[in-house]
């Protein structure tokens, strides 16, 4: 039936499925932190978003990935069945919507295909969430959306949609998820803001065992779009 409609009718069609789809969220980004003794893990986090990370090795590594909200400790990597030990190389994990965690090797999900949040972009939040949006930024993070060059400071009460850090934990301790699991069940979080709880993740989940770690850790905040 679509292929008998006239050219300019389909023409239409498109023009108003795309205006009628909810123009995507802003992402706002710390710059990249990095610490540990460990040396030659390789750039760490290279991309992310609310949902998804792209992560990069030099060489082979026990392999730790965190989400960590208001909401609790995420553990995303590893995660039941999956082996901690990652080679070197580009990887991603993601967390679905229902936050199932997925931690897979290959081709890039369709949330950084879509959105994503090159770290090469200037950052927008300082270590602590507090943003003021830098709008060229914004924009070479989703061209599609524009902000007023006087856009103001974004509060944290705006950030509706999700707002957290990354982590991600290198070494050569071998962490695998069952145990992972239940280190992360014996730390009391409740009250330590979210910054101190990234800084002493590390050294609570491997810096016993090892010196030889390193940690990398993104802050995200993702915005509702602006009106049109």
């Amino acid at each position: 039936m679509v292929r008998n409609l006239p050219l300019s009718m389909l023409a239409l069609l498109i023009a108003a499925d795309g205006c009628a789809r909810s123009p995507a969220p802003s992402l706002l980004l710390t710059p990249q932190t990095r610490f540990g003794l460990g040396e030659g893990y390789g750039p760490g986090i290279i991309a992310v978003n609310a949902r998804a990370l792209r992560f990069e090795l030099a060489t082979a590594a026990q392999v730790i990935v965190l989400r960590v909200t208001e909401d609790g400790i995420e553990q995303v990597s590893p995660n039941s069945g999956r082996d901690p030990a990652v080679a070197r190389g580009p990887h991603w994990v993601k967390v679905a919507p229902e936050r199932r965690p997925v931690d897979v090797a290959g081709p890039d999900p369709a949330d950084f295909q879509s959105a994503p949040g090159s770290l090469s972009c200037v950052p927008v939040l300082d270590p602590n969430l507090n943003a003021k949006p830098n709008p060229s930024c914004v924009e070479r993070v989703s061209p599609r959306e524009t902000r007023p060059r006087n856009a103001g400071p974004v509060r944290l009460s705006d950030a509706i949609n999700d707002i957290g850090y990354w982590l991600l934990i290198v070494s050569d301790a071998r962490t695998p998820a069952d145990e992972l699991k239940h280190r992360l069940g014996r730390i009391e979080s409740a009250d330590t803001p979210l910054l101190t709880l990234v800084q002493e993740l590390p050294g609570v989940l491997v810096g016993g065992r090892t010196t030889n770690w390193a940690a990398y850790y993104v802050g995200f905040a993702e915005v509702p779009a602006p009106a049109r």
